[in-house]
């Protein structure tokens, strides 16, 4: 930079770095086996959001294990810093309790299906002539290569990485909360 852009920009080169925050994760009990129609009406009452109750539940249904936000998370799920930005509470709630409903292609698993039988599940890596890569396992980067001689088919899967119920052992309010905090930003 300039002398000039320098000075311009000090407010923003002189702040400290944030770096992440581990964040511990509480044991949960099962509470519930959530539904839409259980959470939809609570986003539209009126009441004050508790966004460390929202970031603690964050932590403990795991998002932060696959789900980069702010500083923080995995990086084998999409990126939510934004997600307030870009959809409502209700499309937030509804990612949450049915991930399967809308899949982004980026993160789509694929389905091999063997001649014996077999299937393997994964990320698809690479396709070629003569072999098929698959990433079985996205948070050790376990991969599996599948000779195309053995393969019958390769369809995508219609089933999120994310598994469902992640938030089961949160209460509603925490739920909310959570939705509340996807909302707000990591800050």
């Amino acid at each position: 930079l300039t002398p000039e852009e320098r000075k311009a920009l000090a407010p923003l080169l002189d702040r400290p770095i944030t770096h992440a925050q581990n964040i511990p994760a509480n044991n949960r009990s099962f509470v519930q086996n959530w539904k839409l129609e259980d959470l939809f009406p609570e986003l539209d009452k009126p009441r004050k959001p508790d966004l460390a109750s929202g970031r603690q539940a964050f932590v403990d249904a795991q998002c932060l294990t696959c789900h980069r936000f702010g500083n923080d998370g995995g990086i084998v799920g999409p990126e939510l810093t934004g997600v307030g930005s870009k959809y409502t509470p209700r499309d937030i709630l509804e990612s949450v309790i049915e991930p399967s409903k809308v899949i982004n292609e980026q993160y789509q698993n694929h389905t091999a299906i063997m001649k014996d039988g077999d299937t393997i599940s994964g990320r698809l890596v690479s396709q070629s002539n003569t072999e098929v890569i698959l990433e079985t396992d996205r948070l050790n980067g376990t991969t599996e290569k599948i000779p195309s001689a053995d393969l019958t088919e390769l369809k995508p899967s219609a089933l999120s990485p994310m598994p469902e119920g992640l938030v089961n052992s949160l209460t509603k309010d925490e739920i909310v909360d959570l939705v509340t905090y996807l909302r707000g930003g990591p800050n």
